[in-house]
């Protein structure tokens, strides 16, 4: 069975490697939504230590956010050296940083027939920064002493990006990527204190900021901290409520 496992990745790694060496492209047509599906391969360029991912992208709208083309995607997550092979999919705002500022000439100017996608798209290395977007990163966000898989999404707070934490468990003898938490780009994580704070605000009363701290084996909440207009007696006062 293990053998028969490796065999269909390594068929599917040189498919996907064959494709990647080809020049070819996409071609968009007013309007999105009517066009077929539109889908682009992506993989990372020596992006993770032990893990290659590769996926597909598919799109569904162009000029959202900060400019960028987003859409849905299906992502694969292979090692054969740490046995694990993992899907994750991505309903809709995940977005492939190559692509920004892509087509939006084509997009705002209907008289513009077509516009054209190069692909495969090559990915590189994610910035640790989290207030960058990354369509992906992988690390030990949680101090738990094992990697996460942090999937990022736009159509946060405020025009903040969204991250959501899967954790790598094995379940039976095979990994699965089970989602935990998730968090804005504008989160702060200390090293020293082993948190991570997630803010989201609405106006200048309305916001909601958890502190999360791990325990040695994930993230726990230990502070909650909510401002909003509580009280309907008193609609214009402004009150805070702290749980830990």
């Amino acid at each position: 069975m293990k053998l028969f496992k490796f065999l269909l990745v390594l068929i599917f790694l040189l498919c996907f490697e064959g494709q990647s060496n080809a020049s070819v492209f996409k071609i968009l047509k007013h309007p999105v939504e009517e066009n077929p599906p539109v889908q682009l391969n992506f993989s990372y360029t020596q992006g993770f230590e032990d893990i290659m991912v590769v996926g597909t992208f598919e799109i569904l709208v162009v000029g959202d956010i900060l400019n960028h083309i987003t859409g849905k995607a299906d992502i694969r997550f292979i090692s054969s050296e740490l046995g694990i092979h993992i899907n994750i999919q991505i309903d809709k705002d995940f977005a492939l940083p190559p692509l920004q500022y892509k087509c939006l000439e084509w997009y705002s100017d209907q008289s513009k027939d077509t516009c054209r996608i190069n692909f495969p798209i090559k990915l590189n290395k994610p910035d640790p920064d989290l207030s960058k977007y990354e369509p992906i990163r992988i690390f030990d966000i949680d101090f738990d002493g094992d990697d996460e898989i942090i999937i990022g999404t736009f159509g946060g707070n405020r025009g903040y990006q969204k991250y959501q934490i899967y954790e790598l468990e094995k379940i039976d003898n095979v990994y699965e990527a089970i989602p935990t938490i998730s968090f804005q780009g504008n989160a702060e994580i200390d090293i020293e204190q082993k948190t991570l704070t997630s803010r989201v605000s609405s106006d200048v009363c309305t916001s909601t900021v958890i502190t999360y701290q791990s325990d040695g084996t994930g993230f726990k909440v230990i502070k909650k901290v909510e401002s909003d207009y509580f009280d309907e007696d008193n609609p214009n006062q402004c009150i805070t409520r702290i749980t830990r």
